[in-house]
């Protein structure tokens, strides 16, 4: 692999982190506004997509440790936010 194209590949990676890291945020304020929103189904269906967007998201990224303990403490947070919407959710082991 020559140097250009393993870099451009690592730059990839890290938007693609970059990405999810954006996408966990914008779950995390749907899951504020769920708990206090009148229309709790919309504004659950919204965590739902952007929680389900970063789980496909992960599945395609690379991440390093740091990324790695961020994102699963992200993850649970949301979880625990989905379950108290009424909404099942299982996280993927990212330790493996």
């Amino acid at each position: 692999m020559d140097y250009q194209f393993g870099a451009a590949l690592e730059n990839f990676n890290e938007n693609k982190v970059d990405f999810i890291k954006t996408d966990l945020d914008i779950a995390i304020t749907f899951a504020q506004i769920a708990q206090e929103s009148t229309d709790e189904n919309k504004a659950a269906r919204n965590l739902r997509k952007a929680y389900d967007a970063v789980l496909h998201f992960l599945s395609i990224a690379t991440l390093t440790p740091r990324d790695q303990k961020q994102i699963i403490e992200k993850l649970a947070w949301l979880k625990s936010a989905l379950m108290a919407l009424g909404i099942l959710v299982q996280i993927k082991n990212l330790r493996s």
